[in-house]
């Protein structure tokens, strides 16, 4: 998910290890958020995570509860 680390040029030298020439990725906070709980309910399926468990074990951060409840009125 180069998207969500390549974001300024210092990470050039990453990116092009990684086959790619372009230049950094635009911060999107949608597709961000997007791509992160993609990966999120990845790794929950690989681990074998019911989906109460993973609403359970993403319940107990709560600087996300915190700011997704400033950002969105409630958690996402």
């Amino acid at each position: 998910m180069l998207r969500l680390t390549y974001t300024a040029w210092d990470l050039q030298p990453f990116a092009r290890d990684l086959g790619y020439g372009g230049p950094p990725f635009v911060w999107d906070e949608e597709d961000r958020r997007h791509r992160v709980a993609r990966l999120d309910a990845l790794f929950f399926h690989l681990y074998g995570i019911n989906r109460d468990d993973a609403a359970y074990i993403l319940g107990t951060f709560p600087i996300v509860r915190e700011q997704d409840g400033k950002a969105f009125g409630k958690g996402r």
